[in-house]
């Protein structure tokens, strides 16, 4: 089916109230896509790679991943900033802001993340206010103490200086897991949530709350897409945990494509 047909398909079945009437499916909409780039450099925090009782399997590690990894092992590093060829920016969170899409809301499964290989996975991604907050230990038992590897997610609603405990809970054996919804007193402040374990500090991750279905995170080339947005003026954001936000408007058309180029200052 053309576009122009589909136009006039979607318009007769919205007049006859087949597709909800009022849903994204009966609004105008089109797509958003774009890069994220970055000026600055790519950064990595050190650490100490170790932290009792899990010395054994976290430095062994060093054999499998070397790629996370400096002086033989000695050092465990996290990218915080992933910059990639021409400035693409890896991990950047780009949101449409102003939509409160309660049906999306209500509807949302959750935020998912897991552990693997001492590593949270996803670095950024999206949560959702009173939604609950997933995250799973797929690391494998430690043979050499009996026992499994020890992760402690430790959870916080991070506003500006301020930071408050979210959760804070031991997941002690492979396939343990953590599944609650989140409450978030500080979104009006712009809070997001900032997730750490407190045996490895160097496993973060960051989440950005959002009200509606049109987000998209930027790929290793800094691409994005963001489709079936309502067509008019919209605020779009991009923010990144290490390095800030932005917010730009844009106009988003009845059909077809909008794209934007969006690049974080350097501080």
């Amino acid at each position: 089916m053309n576009r122009l047909m589909h136009s006039v398909v979607r318009g007769i079945l919205c007049a006859l109230g087949m597709l909800g009437g009022h849903t994204t499916e009966c609004a105008l909409a089109g797509a958003i896509t774009g890069t994220v780039t970055y000026r600055g450099p790519a950064v990595d925090e050190e650490f100490a790679p170790t932290k009792s009782p899990n010395a054994d399997y976290c430095a062994t590690l060093a054999k499998s991943k070397p790629e996370l990894f400096r002086k033989n092992g000695e050092i465990r590093f996290l990218r915080t900033i992933d910059v990639r060829e021409n400035g693409a920016l890896k991990d950047a969170v780009v949101s449409v802001r102003e939509l409160v899409d309660n049906a999306f809301m209500a509807r949302f499964s959750g935020t998912e993340i897991v552990i693997q290989q001492c590593l949270f996975q996803p670095y950024t991604s999206v949560v959702v206010d009173k939604r609950n907050f997933r995250v799973v230990n797929l690391d494998p038992t430690n043979h050499a103490v009996a026992q499994a590897v020890m992760h402690n997610p430790h959870g916080f609603e991070v506003a500006g200086p301020a930071s408050r405990t979210l959760f804070n809970i031991a997941l002690a054996a492979k396939d343990a897991e953590l599944n609650r919804p989140v409450a978030l007193r500080s979104l009006v402040q712009g809070s997001t949530i900032k997730l750490v374990c407190d045996q490895h500090p160097y496993m973060q991750s960051w989440f950005l709350p959002v009200t509606n279905p049109y987000y998209a995170i930027s790929r290793s080339d800094g691409r994005f897409e963001i489709q079936q947005v309502p067509a008019g003026k919209r605020q779009l954001r991009v923010w990144h945990p290490r390095i800030g936000s932005l917010d730009i408007e844009i106009l988003v058309p009845s059909e077809g494509s909008v794209h934007v180029d969006l690049e974080l200052p350097v501080k």
